[in-house]
């Protein structure tokens, strides 16, 4: 795992987050614990809005996405991004958007289960609170796009 480009696009995502040293230390310590590195050629779908595993995230730390929404156009948007969010916190935890690979792209994969079980293991309640309020604050910036 490349700790190094995973910080890089973590402080990318939650740069406007207001999330102490500790949490984010902790995102980063767990996501080397749980995630895989894998990767995405251009045209190659890494989420599709009928999936039902919605357990499913991703960081993408190179590269370009579509996101393709019902009834809306296109979004194209360069890494760094957090993806599969959305299935997390909506209380429905369904998808809401497919997301394909707009070119070659690096991602690291994981589930989002084992991501908070390795989170429990470093943060207190409050500090798990708090990132859980921003990952809901980025998804709904997500939703309104």
């Amino acid at each position: 795992m490349d700790y190094s480009a995973l910080r890089t696009a973590w402080d990318g995502i939650q740069a406007s987050w207001s999330l102490s040293e500790k949490i984010n230390t902790a995102w980063i310590d767990s996501l080397g614990e749980v995630g895989l590195e894998t990767g995405v050629r251009e045209g190659g779908r890494i989420i599709a809005i009928d999936d039902t595993e919605t357990d499913k995230g991703f960081i993408l730390l190179t590269g370009e996405i579509s996101i393709q929404k019902k009834d809306s156009p296109e979004i194209v948007k360069p890494g760094p991004e957090l993806l599969g969010e959305m299935g997390q916190m909506n209380p429905q935890h369904v998808r809401t958007a497919s997301v394909t690979a707009a070119s070659d792209t690096q991602l690291i994969q994981f589930s989002w289960g084992k991501l908070h079980s390795a989170l429990r293991k470093r943060l207190t309640e409050e500090e798990l609170s708090a990132l859980k309020s921003s990952l809901q604050q980025y998804a709904w910036g997500h939703f309104t796009e």
